[in-house]
C-alpha cells in the first residue's frame, strides 16, 4: 500500500524495488533499508507495517476453499513489524508471524513483533496474542508483552511501560533535526520516536532510538506530521505510545 525509502522485493526471478500496488506471491521476500518502511495489505484485510532494516518472507495469504476462513502466514527473518489484524470470530481464521524463536498467532488485534536470530519480542496493544514454540505457549493480552529466546519457551507476559509525557513538546517545530528532553520514565532503558504524515502511521518517515529520555527526529521534508514516542524496558519490550 505504501513504500517509503528503499525497499526491495526478492523472488526466484531476481530482485527489484518495491512498488505501490504490487501484488506479492507466497515465497517472495521483502527488505527495507535504513529510514525506510513498507505497508502491506493481506487477503483478509489485515495490514502490516514493516519498519526500517527489516526482512520478511511471505508464506500464505488466502481464503480457504473448504471452510471460507482466512490463513495468513508471514516469516519475520529480522527487524520489526507493527500489525493491525482484521478481527475474525471464526475459529478457522488464523494470522501467524513466524520468527526464529517463536510464532505469534492471532485472530484479530493490534500488536508488534520485533525479531532477531536469538530473541523475539511481542507487544500487544489490543486484543490478545498467542506466542508459542516447542518449549511452550503463553497468551499476552492488551498492555502486555512476551519475550522469547531461541531454544527456550516463551517467558510469562509482563506489563508494557506507559507512554512518555509529551506535554513539553511544542506543537509546531520550526527546525530539524529535533532533540528535545522528556520526563524520564521509571524502568525505561530507551525511547523510540517515530514521525508519520498522518495518525494512521501507514508510512514512517523518521524512526530514531535514544538511550536518554529525549524525542529525536532527523531531517524530513517540510509539512504536517504526527509524532509518537514510546519507552522500552531493559528487556527491550517497547511500551505504549504517546502521540
Amino acid at each position: 500500500l505504501k513504500v517509503h525509502g528503499d525497499a526491495l522485493v526478492i523472488t526466484d526471478q531476481g530482485s527489484q524495488a518495491a512498488q505501490v500496488g504490487e501484488r506479492l506471491l507466497p515465497g517472495a521476500r521483502l527488505r527495507t533499508g535504513p529510514r525506510s518502511s513498507v505497508m502491506l495489505a493481506f487477503e483478509d484485510g489485515s495490514q502490516v507495517l514493516m519498519r526500517q532494516a527489516s526482512e520478511l518472507r511471505l508464506g500464505q495469504s488466502e481464503r480457504r476453499a473448504i471452510d471460507g476462513g482466512f490463513l495468513v502466514q508471514v516469516e519475520l527473518v529480522r527487524g520489526a513489524l507493527e500489525n493491525m489484524v482484521t478481527p475474525r470470530a471464526r475459529p478457522d481464521t488464523r494470522f501467524e508471524i513466524r520468527t526464529p524463536a517463536a510464532v505469534a498467532a492471532v485472530r484479530g488485534t493490534r500488536f508488534r513483533v520485533d525479531a532477531s536470530e536469538l530473541v523475539t519480542r511481542t507487544e500487544v496493544l489490543e486484543g490478545a496474542v498467542e506466542v508459542s514454540n516447542p518449549g511452550g505457549t503463553v497468551r499476552a493480552s492488551a498492555g502486555f508483552g512476551a519475550l522469547t529466546e531461541l531454544g527456550q519457551g516463551p517467558q510469562s507476559p509482563r506489563p508494557l511501560l506507559a507512554g512518555p509525557d509529551l506535554t513539553g513538546v511544542p506543537p509546531r517545530i520550526e527546525r530539524l533535526p529535533l532533540d528535545l528532553p522528556l520526563p524520564a520514565l521509571a524502568q525505561a532503558a530507551g525511547y523510540r520516536t517515530q514521525l508519520a504524515p498522518d495518525a494512521a502511521f501507514a508510512t514512517i518517515v523518521s524512526d530514531e532510538v535514544s538511550v536518554a529520555p529525549r524525542a529525536r527526529v532527523l531531517d524530513v521534508a517540510d509539512g504536517h506530521y504526527v509524532m509518537r514516542v514510546r519507552a522500552a524496558a531493559a528487556d527491550g519490550l517497547e511500551g505504549l505510545a504517546t502521540e
